[in-house]
């Protein structure tokens, strides 16, 4: 399987196995992956073979086709209990997305780096309190008190920045960018339904 920076993956060796991360890099079939949790940034990373991990599929819902039914009866099983065991096999929780059309792949791993980013990595550590959730963090309380401008303002900072930067850390900075603007689009959802 060929692995891409920001596939999320899961590691199938101890003693992470099981748990999930994002690839940060691919040379050959060396893969450096940050795994999620709360341990510093230095331990989650682990360098692992391709052989070692797993593509974590998510899918918004499991579809299945009409015909299923009936062939379902005969067997003596219900399409809720297929259904529940994939959504197990593929991780599906009910506000799960796609990021899935010909053509748009590109656009879907750098949308999941910055999301990893976020969630897992440094905007984590730097933002999120106690488990705060993303809509609940410092950058919604700026916007509600200085307006959305606040945080275009720190995506075009970031942006900015980012010229200055070597490789590595100017795409940080621009996926940081990304989750700022994500922050704006929240805010003036949450500003326009009050």
């Amino acid at each position: 399987m060929k692995f891409e920076q920001g596939d999320r993956v899961v590691a199938k060796v101890s003693p992470v196995a099981g748990r999930q991360g994002t690839v940060l890099n691919v040379k050959g079939s060396s893969i450096v992956v940050m795994l999620d949790g709360n341990e510093s940034e230095m331990s989650r990373t682990w360098h692992l073979h391709e052989s070692d991990i797993d593509l974590v599929v998510m899918v918004e819902a499991v579809k299945l086709p009409d015909e299923f039914d009936a062939t379902a009866t005969a067997l003596g099983i219900t399409r809720e209990a297929v259904q529940q065991d994939m959504a197990k096999v593929f991780d599906i929780r009910d506000d799960a997305v796609i990021l899935d059309a010909p053509g748009y792949q590109s656009l879907a791993r750098v949308l999941a780096r910055a999301f990893a980013q976020a969630a897992h990595g440094k905007g984590k550590e730097r933002h999120a309190q106690d488990g705060e959730p993303f809509d609940s963090q410092v950058m919604q309380e700026g916007a509600k008190r200085f307006g959305v401008g606040a945080l275009l303002f720190q995506a075009f900072k970031k942006s900015e920045e980012s010229q200055r930067l070597q490789h590595d850390a100017a795409i940080r900075e621009l996926l940081g960018s990304i989750v700022y603007l994500a922050g704006a689009v929240i805010a003036m959802e949450r500003a326009h339904h009050a």
